[in-house]
């Protein structure tokens, strides 16, 4: 019940959206009403309908389209896409896991986020030492 309501988009203010992994998830939307500061005698737009309802979808990216004559883009396929594009969700190693491994041993990338991860903590405890 609770899925049907999901893939037809009646849950005010969430989107059913497709991940890197081709999952489907659910997201939430951004409120649209008239500001609370508008002028009085402004246009206020009708959103009776809530943001991400509408036809449902899971072959279309919704919301993706700029031009305004445009269609929201396709989905294609898993193969179509870089292998590269799947591996951008998968966690990085943390400040403790790379300083408990020699730095010789470290992949040159793994070097450059030790020592970005180290200035960013300097930088955090520098911060808090003017702080008091």
């Amino acid at each position: 019940m609770v899925l049907q309501k999901i893939l037809c988009g009646s849950l005010e203010g969430l989107s059913l959206v497709r991940n890197a992994a081709s999952q489907s998830i659910l997201t939430r939307d951004f409120h649209v009403g008239t500001p609370s500061y508008a002028k009085k005698g402004a246009k206020v737009v009708d959103n009776s309908e809530p943001a991400g309802t509408g036809k449902c979808d899971l072959k279309v990216a919704t919301g993706l389209n700029i031009m305004k004559g445009g269609a929201d883009p396709e989905l294609g396929s898993t193969e179509s896409y870089p292998d590269w594009l799947w591996t951008l969700t998968d966690p990085k190693p943390s400040l403790v896991e790379l300083t408990r491994k020699n730095f010789p041993d470290l992949t040159l990338d793994e070097q450059k986020r030790l020592v970005k991860l180290q200035n960013r903590e300097d930088i955090k405890s520098k911060n808090r030492m003017k702080a008091k």
